[in-house]
This record gives structure tokens, sequence and C-alpha cells, in this order.
């Protein structure tokens, strides 16, 4: 996820020097972003990760939780939601993915900010293929279908979001022409 800041000039095609950066701000130029990584929540007991950490799979919701109360009491524009929402172990101890993404999508969508932009994270591909991301409730796709895409925040930002896992077949209803060799 990055953003571009987009000069009046650009708008009609034109180029020009950036502003420079002592230029008092435009009124449009304030963007409130919530952002929000590897929740990963899991309805099991804590447990050493792979990675010899903690994980504290239940409490992933009272973080997301205590989040959101934030974002509501600050008053943000967007939330990005940079992936791996719900853990993989969802999916390979069978405890729930949709009960999983339900309670997380419960919290998040308590957000008052006017958008959300949800990343595809290993983990939901994990635990899901992309056709059922679809409709998950994760808004992790544009109006064409890919994951990765532009979208204007307001008139001065746009964010360019990225799939990092496009070329990765995990997530694929296979098989699929361009990955058979």
């Amino acid at each position: 996820f990055w953003l571009k800041e987009v000069l009046p000039s650009e708008a009609h095609g034109a180029r020009t020097p950036l502003r420079s950066a002592m230029a008092p701000p435009m009124d449009e130029s304030v963007l409130r972003l919530g952002l929000i990584a590897d929740i990963q929540y899991a309805d099991i007991d804590d447990a050493i990760g792979p990675f010899g950490d903690r994980r504290r799979y239940r409490n992933a919701l009272v973080v997301a939780r205590a989040a959101v109360d934030f974002w509501n009491t600050v008053g943000i524009d967007a939330v990005v939601q940079l992936g791996d929402a719900i853990d993989g172990y969802n999916a390979q101890r069978g405890c729930g993915t949709a009960a999983a993404l339900a309670h997380v999508l419960a919290e998040l969508e308590r957000c008052t900010a006017r958008r959300r932009f949800d990343l595809v994270g290993n983990h939901e591909l994990y635990n899901l293929t992309r056709s059922q991301l679809l409709s998950s409730g994760l808004h992790c796709f544009g109006p064409d279908g890919k994951a990765y895409r532009s979208e204007k925040l307001n008139e001065r930002w746009q964010a360019i979001i990225l799939d990092p896992f496009e070329v990765w077949t995990r997530g694929y209803d296979l098989p699929e022409d361009r990955f058979v060799q």
C-alpha cells in the first residue's frame, strides 16, 4: 500500500515542479488513515508461533477493538488492513474460518471511517481461495476484480494497492493455464 500525492497540475495532464515542503498545506491535504496489520485471529488458546514468538490468538479481537475505538475517537478517513486478518490455524485446525472472519469483520465494521481497504495476506490464502475472498466481506478487490489497483482517497491523495501474492499459486482454483508448465 503506497500513497501518491496528486498535484493539481497532474489532474489536467500538465507537469509542474513539486510544491515546496514549506508551503502551507491545502485543506484537502489532510488524510487520516488507520493502519492495522497481522490481526491473525483464531478462536484457539495462546501458543508459541513458528518463529518462537508468543501468539495471543483470541486477544487479537481485543487489539482490533481498541484500534477501532481509537480511530473513531480521532476521526479517520479510511482504514487500511494490511493483511492476515485471520490466522492460518483456522483452516489447519478446522476451527472455523468463516466464524473467525465474521468476528474480525464485526470489529472492523464498527469503524466510522468512510472506507476500508483490506490487502490480501498469506493467511487469507491459507483459509480461502481468491474466489471465496470475493464474497468474504473483506474489501480486497477493486471493481475489475483485481486486488492490485489505484484508489483516489481525496483530491490530493491516491493509494496504490499491490497484490504481493498475485503470482503465488496458493488461493487460486487450480488447474489454471498460467500455472501449468
